[in-house]
């Protein structure tokens, strides 16, 4: 009942939202007094008020130019979480803000998602870790996890279309569909014409419009990376992929753990396959040359090395986390995508068996 209650106070607040005064309170380190703090609009980046840290508490009055926004405070020694600044009395208790109409909406949603994920996890602390079936269970628990926050997600969006609490619910929701594409989709097809201008759901969007284009059975998509080779000197994907081998790329950095915890499953592929029909190329994304010169004398790794590619091969190939292993079938078209452990050393042996 409770619930209902807030997101029938959310969608009221909705009908008079503009032109209303807000007052916001909130609490920051005491090493922040003197210091300005600004108030911004998340989906613009623009400061839109600022005030002075007094005795480690820092006030903003104002009116709204406009309809409800998701906003952020900044203060010299961080920010707070994401709230929505609408009319009224808006109070942040520890780190949520409180007090109004749609904030107190969002604490329901944070809530509701942190009581599923409490039971998944309870449920995957219960998992017998030498049972046959453990990482098959553990997928199970993960997706069950997914799909019970998506229908909390869902509900609120569906109760209060076109508010700011569906906004910061998209927000939350699309990161978690970053690798299912159908899903993602489904998500996306929630979003306003307003929810469509927050960097934060537009960046989601293109990464989902960009696996569809590099998904499998696709043509693979080039790059150049100008100071690539380990010489300093240009590189393309196509100087590899494309020319008669199945190539596995896999994208990493030097200070991603899952990176190199995956290192030895690709050695052990390398070393059973490497030759005429079979290489791989490494692809440093997000890093600095130094490290990753550094990383790969420490993890010897024999195979071919393109570096310095910061974030333009993860954005053609919509990649949202490392490692991302894809393989390139010999005409360059992509055989598989997503490949690690098992399943990675299983499809390269059945690619390279036919």
């Amino acid at each position: 009942m409770k619930t209902k209650f807030l997101l029938l106070a959310g969608v009221a607040a909705l009908l008079s939202a503009c032109g209303e005064k807000y007052t916001i309170t909130a609490n920051c380190d005491e090493s922040d007094n003197g210091t300005q703090a600004y108030l911004y609009d998340l989906m613009t980046g623009d400061a839109i008020d600022s005030s002075v840290v007094t005795n480690g508490n820092i006030v903003f009055n104002g009116s709204l130019n406009g309809d409800a926004k998701l906003c952020r405070i900044s203060f010299a020694s961080g920010y707070s979480d994401i709230f929505v600044l609408e009319g009224g009395n808006i109070v942040f208790e520890s780190e949520n803000a409180a007090g109004t109409p749609q904030n107190d909406s969002i604490q329901s949603f944070i809530n509701a998602c942190i009581n599923s994920r409490t039971q998944h996890v309870e449920a995957y602390k219960a998992l017998d870790r030498n049972a046959a079936d453990y990482n098959e269970q553990v997928e199970a628990i993960s997706n069950a996890m997914r799909d019970d926050i998506g229908k909390i997600c869902t509900g609120y969006i569906e109760a209060m279309p076109g508010s700011r609490v569906a906004t910061y619910c998209l927000i939350n929701w699309l990161p978690m569909l970053a690798f299912e594409e159908d899903l993602l989709d489904k998500a996306v097809a929630y979003a306003s014409e307003t929810d469509l201008q927050y960097p934060d759901i537009q960046k989601y969007i293109k990464i989902n419009n960009a696996r569809k284009t590099t998904a499998k059975g696709q043509m693979f998509t080039d790059f150049t990376i100008e100071n690539g080779n380990l010489d300093s000197t240009a590189v393309s994907l196509s100087d590899y992929v494309g020319k008669g081998k199945y190539i596995l790329v896999d994208f990493w950095a030097s200070w991603c753990g899952p990176c190199r915890a995956e290192i030895p499953n690709v050695k052990e592929v390398y070393n059973r396959h490497h030759g005429d029909r079979f290489d791989i190329v490494s692809v440093a994304v997000w890093d600095q040359r130094d490290a990753t010169l550094k990383a790969i004398e420490e993890l010897a790794l024999p195979w071919n090395q393109i570096i310095d590619a910061g974030d333009i091969p993860t954005k053609l190939y919509g990649i949202p986390g490392i490692p991302e292993l894809i393989l390139f079938a010999p005409d360059g078209t992509i055989a598989a995508r997503g490949l690690r452990g098992d399943v990675l050393k299983q499809t390269v042996a059945d690619a390279l068996a036919q």
